[in-house]
């Protein structure tokens, strides 16, 4: 996958449980995919720490959801430096 001509991964976490899934830690506190939600994590390599975007949505509804956000996600620029 590429976002703003930074060639990345993704992977598609779905929660099929009963309680959140954790999938990131921060300082603040963790990101969560909630039980009967899927969500993309895409990652880019860029000089310094990498970029993570996340898309989030119901796992019935979650093509439809990744329809939704790819005009934005074809709209990103990332500008060196």
């Amino acid at each position: 996958m590429t976002v703003g001509g930074i060639a990345g991964t993704f992977i598609d976490v779905t929660n099929k449980g009963t309680i959140e899934v954790d999938i990131f830690a921060y300082p603040r506190g963790n990101l969560h995919v909630a039980t009967g939600s899927t969500a993309r994590v895409i990652v880019l390599p860029y000089e310094g720490p990498d970029i993570a975007f996340t898309v989030f949505g119901l796992t019935s509804e979650f093509q439809q959801s990744l329809a939704i956000v790819q005009p934005v996600v074809d709209s990103i620029v990332i500008k060196a430096g």
